[in-house]
């Protein structure tokens, strides 16, 4: 009976570990339609519609998955985090953390580019698409928080609010390099990576943060003049 009963739970993960794995390809084949379309018409004219037909797929099957294109534009920058998340190495962490934030991200870039032309498309019309501009923004900073701990950099507190900030900044400014470079290096990308996160390590060390916070110190009974 306990043989049964293992063999029975034993197939039943490997159900769920199948059907995660079958949803994944589907979300990701939704997710580079989507992108396609966009490049090629613009993401403001781009309708669930259009994508259902690209991917042979109802329209009632993807209302189930989701509730609108930005839901599937989520969906795809957390497939993408997942990706560049799940490719770190260990042997990484004797890097230094601007070494080791510099490989996460150029590795997101990586990632991204067989959907560069659609990104393009997406950034050029969510300036005038309030519903894209609103929830990408929450996931873009949710994802530079993923980096910023991927990188074992802490996002703890006001100091890593500001750090997510910061890096949300630079990562931005980045992008815009990133999706004029042409070169199969991506030099001018790396190269501009580089700098601003020196930059940005050198503010940190002409401003450090305690490391005790301010209401802990507050207790500390006052230096002897």
């Amino acid at each position: 009976m306990a043989a049964e009963a293992l063999e029975k739970v034993s197939a039943g993960m490997v159900g769920k570990k199948a059907d995660h794995t079958k949803r994944k390809e589907a979300d990701r084949a939704v997710a580079a339609a989507a992108l396609e379309l966009a490049a090629e018409k613009g993401w403001r004219n781009l309708s669930l519609h259009d994508i259902a037909l690209r991917t042979n797929v109802s329209l009632s099957e993807l209302y189930k998955n989701y509730l609108s294109k930005e839901a599937i534009l989520d969906s795809f920058v957390r497939a993408i985090d997942e990706e560049v998340l799940r490719g770190l190495d260990k042997a990484e962490e004797e890097d230094s953390p601007r070494d080791r934030l510099f490989d996460i991200l150029m590795r997101r870039f990586d990632a991204l580019q067989p959907y560069k032309q659609g990104i393009a498309a997406i950034l050029k019309d969510a300036v005038c698409d309030p519903a894209t501009l609103g929830l990408g923004a929450c996931r873009y900073f949710l994802s530079m928080h993923w980096m910023l701990e991927g990188a074992g950099i802490s996002t703890a507190g006001l100091h890593g609010v500001l750090r997510v900030k910061g890096l949300a900044a630079i990562y931005f400014g980045v992008l815009q390099i990133w999706l004029g470079d042409r070169s199969e290096d991506q030099g001018k990308t790396m190269a501009a990576l580089d700098r601003w996160l020196k930059r940005a390590e050198w503010a940190e060390t002409q401003f450090p943060w305690p490391d005790v916070p301010f209401a802990e110190r507050a207790d500390e009974p006052p230096a002897a003049p």
